[in-house]
């Protein structure tokens, strides 16, 4: 039996954007990231991190890939 993938193919593109472009920023927090990837507010930035139970002061490199993914559909929501 295969394992179902993380993401599925429509999201694959947008998932390896978002995971590139959270580690080129990797020594910064997750809350200045989305502000700088994304243009969020840091209000925003926090809600979407608090809406998958991400702290926005951890680091890109913290995250698992799932959690990865829950905040790519937080993002795209």
């Amino acid at each position: 039996a295969s394992a179902s993938p993380l993401v599925p193919d429509a999201e694959a593109e947008p998932f390896r954007k978002l995971v590139q472009e959270a580690f080129g920023l990797r020594r910064k927090q997750l809350r200045r990231v989305l502000r700088s990837v994304r243009g969020l507010s840091a209000d925003d930035a926090d809600l979407a991190l608090a809406r998958v139970g991400i702290a926005p002061d951890r680091r890109p490199e913290t995250l698992a890939p799932a959690e990865f993914a829950a905040l790519l559909r937080t993002l795209q929501a």
